[in-house]
């Protein structure tokens, strides 16, 4: 099941929708366990669909044995912050170079074809 984990699900949801994802509605076709507005999917005609489910990092071992304490004033918590964008960032990015390559090799191929 496609999953994603993170401390911070709310702005891998934000990534996710800046790379051509639609978030928090209820069009689930595979993951129709995920919570609505845990869920993203993309579909582009002809090149197919894709879903994906976010999780606070809290639910991967439950939140009963995950604490995380950062001291008042703690640099931490943007660094972490920096670090889950920049993973979510690397990740849509790959979708994304997919999605033109797949553009490109069409348009190369309709070109040849005149």
């Amino acid at each position: 099941m496609p999953n994603i984990y993170s401390s911070y699900p709310e702005v891998v949801l934000r990534v996710l929708e800046m790379a051509g994802f639609q978030c928090g509605v209820d069009y689930k076709r595979i993951l129709t366990e995920c919570p609505t507005q845990q869920f993203c999917y993309i579909e582009q005609a002809g090149r197919g669909y894709g879903e994906l489910c976010v999780h606070h990092i809290n639910e991967l071992t439950g939140a009963a044995t995950t604490t995380m304490t950062t001291p008042t004033g703690s640099i931490a918590a943007p660094i972490g912050l920096v670090i889950a964008t920049i993973v979510v960032a690397i990740i849509a990015g790959i979708i994304l170079w997919q999605v033109v390559k797949i553009k490109l090799t069409a348009r190369r191929r309709s070109r040849s074809r005149r």
